[in-house]
């Protein structure tokens, strides 16, 4: 993995966000209030993103390029291949253990937001910070949980497929 220094006021980065379909509803403000938090991590495909089980990584991401593979167990959950798309939210939502490995299936390109800082961030700009990552998650959730009822509801239709 290679891995910048946190992006504090990096213009940039900011206004490649801003063209993504995720951050369109943000303002250039709100976007620049995740830098200080974030880090520009790249990886070789093959390489290991997220490792399942792990309690240390406090990072939610967002692919800019690349194709990534979510795995539990050893079993494909699914690709994650556009860039805006988020992952690693869930051990941030449950304050657990990471759920899934994700492993990069080509050369990835991703934004690393570290959502431990949140700590030790004034109220205001806690509650701030907070409403931007949980308004992108529920975003990416909701979409995740309509294609999960699609194919559920194809299966039904299908159970010898």
């Amino acid at each position: 993995m290679k891995e910048s220094d946190y992006l504090d006021e990096n213009a940039p980065v900011v206004q490649r966000l801003k063209e993504l379909p995720i951050f369109r509803s943000f303002d250039e403000e709100d976007i620049r209030g995740i830098l200080p938090f974030s880090k520009m991590r790249e990886y070789e495909e093959g390489e290991t993103i997220i490792r399942e089980g792990d309690n240390a990584d406090k990072h939610i991401y967002f692919l800019l390029s690349g194709k990534v593979a979510i795995m539990r167990d050893g079993v494909e959950l699914y690709r994650v291949g556009h860039s805006g798309e988020i992952f690693g939210e869930m051990a941030m939502l449950e304050h657990k253990a990471r759920s899934a490995s994700v492993n990069a299936l080509h050369q990835t390109l991703c934004l690393a937001v570290d959502s431990s800082y949140t700590d030790m961030l004034e109220k205001q700009e806690k509650v701030k910070f907070m409403y931007i990552l949980y308004r992108v998650i529920a975003e990416t959730l909701s979409e995740r949980l309509r294609v999960a009822n699609e194919k559920f509801v194809e299966a039904k239709k299908h159970p010898t497929l």
